[in-house]
């Protein structure tokens, strides 16, 4: 990502890797020891953090890994995560466009025992990047990952390559438990993104969530005109028939901090009912209609 566009988002990443460890950055460490997993829930439903070490990592560890995720946007994803966690919704984590990891660390500080991580990123195939809209690197992100959630590393898979060219069985395999919590933030046309939301949706559980980035940026229009696209079928859709869910749409269900919240009927009014009520109910600052949808809470973290 060249500085202009960088400064033209709006985006201040931080350039700096600190390499400093602190009392949280240690906390981390072990609690990525599945030996040392706090005993929230029995067995299977263990989860390999606290909410007070997932607040830690928000406010103070995030800065630590470049990314442009405001800590508004770990707030409203920490808040479905946890209302997936109260009701026992159980599948994988997965992420495009990984970047550095901030947001995929964060995700892989929820699983539980017998949940895995999927990271897919261009990484080292930077000459299909054609819009710019980020740069990961595979090395720094494995770093992350070994720095902060080591232990959780061999719940991980790493794919390298364009999105476009993948099936949902090069992600998921035939058989699986789907996943619950998918962030979108690869490529920002439209093509690209109409394609990763039928991967995600493919992969998708009924009560998966998708976590679409930069709808609204200005200077990203493709990933909004590709999510109405994907949304009113105007586009040609026939290489994703195929697809497990191509003809059950995913729709919105929040909107806040450049991202758009996603899910299938009926979780997603249930999704929506519950944020209306939750810890960030006040950060609504009003409610959106668009996409054949009324009443979209709209977040200001």
């Amino acid at each position: 990502m060249s500085k202009s566009i960088a400064d033209a988002k709006g985006r201040s990443p931080e350039q700096s890797q600190i390499r400093k460890d602190t009392g949280i950055t240690a906390r981390l460490k072990k609690l990525a020891d599945p030996s040392a997993w706090p005993a929230l829930l029995p067995g299977a439903q263990r989860v390999s953090s606290t909410p007070e070490e997932r607040e830690a990592y928000i406010h103070e560890v995030r800065h630590e890994i470049q990314g442009w995720n405001g800590t508004g946007a770990f707030h409203l994803v920490h808040e479905i995560a946890k209302h997936q966690l109260k009701l026992g919704v159980r599948g994988d984590i997965a992420e495009i466009g990984v970047h550095h990891g901030q947001m995929l660390v964060f995700l892989m500080m929820m699983l539980r025992s017998g949940e895995r991580a999927i990271a897919i990123d261009l990484f080292d195939e930077q000459h299909l990047n054609i819009d710019r809209s980020g740069h990961g690197d595979r090395d720094v992100f494995n770093e992350n990952v070994e720095r902060y959630v080591p232990s959780l590393s061999g719940e991980l898979t790493v794919i390298q390559g364009d999105s476009t060219c993948l099936k949902p069985a090069d992600l998921f395999g035939d058989k699986g438990q789907g996943v619950r919590l998918f962030s979108v933030d690869g490529g920002h046309t439209r093509d690209i993104v109409i394609n990763d939301l039928f991967l995600a949706a493919a992969g998708l559980n009924d009560a998966g969530v998708v976590i679409l980035d930069d709808v609204f940026n200005a200077y990203f229009p493709g990933v909004g005109d590709g999510l109405s696209a994907y949304i009113s079928g105007g586009a040609d859709l026939s290489r994703y028939s195929s697809y497990r869910n191509s003809n059950r749409r995913l729709a919105p269900f929040a909107i806040g901090c450049n991202k758009v919240m996603l899910a299938f009927e009926p979780h997603r009014k249930k999704y929506m009912d519950f944020l209306l009520e939750c810890p960030i109910a006040n950060t609504i600052r009003g409610h959106a209609i668009g996409w054949g949808v009324d009443g979209i809470p709209v977040f200001e973290l």
